[in-house]
């Protein structure tokens, strides 16, 4: 079970990673990437949630103790999906510039 979870944890991190290379790719040919943007946002963010809050399942109690990365890892990652943009905004933002009526 914990092999599993480790294994999508992983693979989330790097389908982040691969999301914000192209990101990256796209900005530096100064290609407009304002949905793609909003994507990497919204998905870098849940995955990293995911994966934290994993981390803190897998640990147990260790999870919770002051002064573990992961307790740390854990106070930082709940803030992400606020700063910069909530995930609603961010899926408002892709919803708006894909031409989607609301």
């Amino acid at each position: 079970m914990i092999r599993h979870k480790l294994a999508d944890m992983r693979t989330k991190c790097h389908a982040a990673g691969l999301v914000l290379y192209h990101d990256a790719w796209l900005a530096d040919r100064h290609v407009r990437c304002g949905v793609e943007t909003s994507m990497a946002k919204l998905y870098v963010a849940e995955a990293a949630k995911s994966v934290v809050l994993d981390a803190q399942e897998i640990l147990g109690a260790y999870g919770y103790v002051k002064g573990f990365d992961v307790e740390r890892y854990v106070h930082d990652v709940l803030a992400m999906p606020i700063i910069g943009g909530s995930s609603m905004i961010q899926r408002n933002n892709i919803a708006n510039w894909s031409g989607w009526s609301r």
